[in-house]
């Protein structure tokens, strides 16, 4: 909902994740400089340790009531900046990479051709947000009208539990490196999860 809220509004997105550490996160706020924080009130702690304009998702609700309720009227062109992912930096400090809507758009587009999804598709979201791989994850099925289904945080690493996930929520749509699938094959259950 933040990061649609973000692009909705005009602004681009930069995703921290707050099990990195704090030492990785300042270096990304100070360096990108955003102008807001969206976040949940028991991450604030850990993620800010300067003082940084912040909305807490779970709990700032009065303050969000406040807002308009009008839809913004932005002026975004392609040229414009979508996000903003650090690498890993592990050549040295993270660099900051800069992608705009339209590097976006023709990545989506082409997924979309090579790969089509369509309304009936139900894809599981695996990567956490602060991984490039999760641009098609989160918006290639809204694109197309398929659901997204979203783990908590530490089902990601849970192999059973994701393998429960994808039998409940009928997931028909599934990319993985080659260790995960290997992790996932291994585990009794899976081959009957699938719905493809």
């Amino acid at each position: 909902v933040g990061l649609l809220g973000i692009l909705k509004a005009g602004g681009a997105y930069l995703p921290l994740d707050p099990s990195e550490p704090a030492e990785r996160m300042l270096h990304m706020l100070q360096e990108a400089a955003p102008t807001l924080l969206l976040t949940q009130r028991r991450l604030l702690q850990s993620i800010v340790s300067a003082p940084l304009q912040h909305v807490s998702l779970d709990a700032d609700w009065e303050k969000v009531a406040r807002c308009s309720e009008t839809r913004p009227v932005v002026d975004v062109t392609a040229k414009n900046l979508a996000y903003v992912i650090y690498t890993s930096g592990s050549t040295g400090k993270p660099k900051g990479v800069m992608v705009e809507h339209q590097a976006v758009c023709n990545h989506l587009l082409w997924m979309q051709r090579a790969f089509p999804l369509t309304e009936a598709d139900r894809v599981l979201l695996k990567y956490p947000f602060n991984f490039d791989a999760s641009i098609c994850e989160i918006f290639g099925p809204l694109l197309a009208g398929a659901r997204l289904i979203v783990p908590e945080p530490s089902d990601r690493w849970d192999v059973g539990q994701f393998v429960r996930m994808m039998t409940e929520e009928q997931v028909t749509v599934l990319d993985v490196v080659p260790s995960m699938l290997e992790a996932l094959l291994d585990e009794s259950g899976f081959s009957s999860s699938l719905y493809l």
